[in-house]
């Protein structure tokens, strides 16, 4: 399963940057057509299964398709990170009640995570869109090769 996840966000990165590279590039701020939607909820739910199991995979996933739907990619980050909020504390609440979890190690998660999400909004609202969605289309094409490689 994590090769396949790995293989699928490559894949979505790539779409991205064949996109970006070939296409005129209309951001929308909001997803258009249920389709999309639907086909969105569908990946979410392997990728929701990804993060619980293995910790990883939702953000490159959801994000990836968001982009690929031609979001802006502020509302894409914006929508993943607010809708990850949920399914965090889902799955840290079944970690907890089955305790599976080291407290410091989530202090210093949660703390050191905290300043560089802080840093990364602030830095993203000077950065081009289309920059943006390359640099998170290298992104998710270098995590999933990480997480194929099971590393």
């Amino acid at each position: 399963m994590r090769k396949v996840i790995g293989i699928f966000e490559m894949i979505v990165g790539a779409a991205v940057i064949a996109d970006l590279r070939w296409s005129k590039r209309e951001y929308h701020r909001t997803i258009s057509g249920n389709s999309k939607l639907i086909l969105l909820m569908l990946v979410s739910v392997l990728a929701g299964f990804a993060k619980g199991f293995f910790g990883a995979g939702w953000g490159p996933i959801g994000i990836g398709l968001f982009l690929v739907a031609k979001l802006d990619p502020s509302i894409v980050v914006g929508s993943s990170l607010t809708s990850r909020v949920v399914l965090d504390i889902v799955g840290g609440a079944t970690y907890l009640s089955v305790n599976m979890v080291d407290y410091d190690a989530t202090a210093a998660l949660a703390m050191s995570g905290c300043i560089g999400a802080a840093l990364a909004i602030r830095l993203k609202d000077r950065i081009p869109r289309d920059t943006i969605s390359l640099i998170i289309a290298i992104t998710i094409i270098c995590l999933g090769a990480l997480f194929s490689l099971g590393m």
